[in-house]
């Protein structure tokens, strides 16, 4: 889940990044065409360009360490109460503000995407009610009074009574959408909105693609018919009734802008348009660079947890662990396991409920020490556990501390765990060691 938050933080910054300079490049110039498929192309880029660092660290995952695997859960942050006075210690207050966050995200994420679903629907309802005829391969649905023409993929939507003289530049306005595909641009923007509904420059994205929309289809249509004539059909349709949001209605943009576009005559050329996209290009590499400078600093820590493990390996090993080569996964049926250590495994161990119920239970058993917070200790303690055949939690130990009582209070609470669900190799429950990082933070810093 905190990688779909990073990928969430990634995004926006690049969709605020391309909506700033189609405002400040391209927004003015008399290329819907261009401008059409820079909105889509760059709102693309936006999600491909988030997505390109994935990397997801859960339970089963490991860290190799000269070829020998070791298991490690995810890290325990436990948080210091502010005052001295209390003595149980609550774990990440940054991991609750993140899960109110996430329930408040998808809450309107699904309302979002309920709302999308009700307008198709509704769409669909309107096909179904009212008469319908072809034209030219499109299908006609006529609407009572009180509707505005609108299109959606290769249906039209228009008033029953409209009259002659404006259903025939009503139909090449439409038929233009249709042609143009439209529709997919908006359903695009649409889906966009349901999971970026809180960034601004998504309901801008989304406006100017369903202006453009009406540019290109205004511009088309007006081949067919008098300039004037045309405007006068705007005119009389802009007041008619409503719209349906998710459709591209004829009077969707405001009419004093679509009238200025089609009395313009000035083109911008094509070598200007892709001069202002080099002009965008350092501005897109220092968005990577800054985004691999994060990249990096995940391989910093990575290499810090590797060396530590290295630390962890040889400390396990004096002890008299018993490591699984990941290189020598096969084993041979009839060797004796009872006294080995695996890392390794078909079937890992599961705690009873999964992940987040092991998160709970520590949340209501660890204390933050309270020599700690006199002696300002913080950071992180690394504990090493065995998942026994019968599931039992057995020799707790710690393979790197801060003292103060943190090492203890670790232990004492990995010992309470109940017990597992037992790992298994060819079908026979085995011995599994793991490693927990159980971290310990002061109110107030990082």
């Amino acid at each position: 889940m905190e990688q779909f938050i990073h990928f969430l933080l990634r995004a926006s910054v690049y969709l605020l990044l391309f909506a700033v300079a189609y405002q400040l490049l391209f927004r003015k110039q008399e290329s819907p065409g261009f401008n059409r498929i820079y909105l889509l192309g760059s709102s693309m880029m936006a999600l491909v360009l988030a997505l390109l660092p994935y990397n997801y660290f859960s339970i089963g995952s490991g860290i190799e360490t000269a070829g020998i695997w070791v298991i490690q859960l995810p890290e325990v942050v436990l948080n210091a109460p502010n005052t001295i006075s209390e003595t149980s210690g609550k774990i990440g207050a940054s991991l609750s503000r993140t899960e109110y966050f996430l329930i408040g995200y998808f809450i309107m994420s699904s309302l979002m995407l309920f709302m999308l679903i009700w307008r198709i629907l509704q769409l669909a309802l309107m096909v179904r009610k009212y008469k319908s005829v072809s034209r030219d391969g499109i299908k006609v649905v006529l609407l009572p009074d009180g509707y505005i023409p609108f299109s959606f993929f290769n249906h039209v939507f228009i008033p029953e009574n409209i009259s002659e003289q404006h259903f025939a530049r009503v139909m090449a306005h439409e038929r233009a959408h249709c042609l143009k595909r439209h529709s997919w641009d908006v359903l695009f923007y649409e889906l966009l909105f349901v999971f970026f509904w809180f960034h601004p420059a998504v309901y801008f994205l989304r406006h100017e693609a369903k202006t453009l929309h009406e540019y290109e289809a205004d511009h088309l249509a007006m081949r067919q018919f008098d300039k004037a004539d045309y405007q006068q059909t705007l005119l009389a349709c802009a007041l008619a009734g409503k719209a349906i949001a998710l459709a591209n209605p004829f009077n969707v943009s405001p009419l004093k802008k679509r009238i200025m576009k089609m009395n313009q005559k000035t083109q911008t050329s094509r070598f200007g348009n892709w001069i202002k996209l080099a002009v965008i290009t350092p501005f897109i590499a220092a968005a990577l660079l800054l985004q691999s400078c994060y990249n990096e600093s995940e391989d910093v820590q990575k290499q810090e947890e590797r060396t530590l493990m290295d630390e962890i390996k040889e400390k396990a090993l004096e002890a008299g662990a018993k490591f699984k080569p990941a290189e020598d996964y096969a084993v041979e049926k009839g060797q004796q396991r009872e006294d080995s250590v695996w890392t390794v495994v078909q079937e890992l161990p599961k705690y009873p409920g999964g992940t987040e119920a092991m998160f709970k239970f520590l949340i209501a058993n660890i204390n933050y020490p309270e020599q700690a917070k006199k002696d300002t200790v913080e950071g992180r303690v690394f504990v090493n556990f065995i998942v026994e055949p019968d599931g039992q939690v057995t020799n707790v130990n710690v393979l790197r501390g801060i003292g103060s009582g943190c090492d203890e209070e670790a232990v004492r609470v990995v010992e309470m765990m109940p017990a597992w669900t037992p790992g298994y190799e060819e079908g026979e429950p085995v011995r599994v060691s793991f490693n927990i990082p159980i971290r310990f933070s002061l109110s107030g810093k990082k």
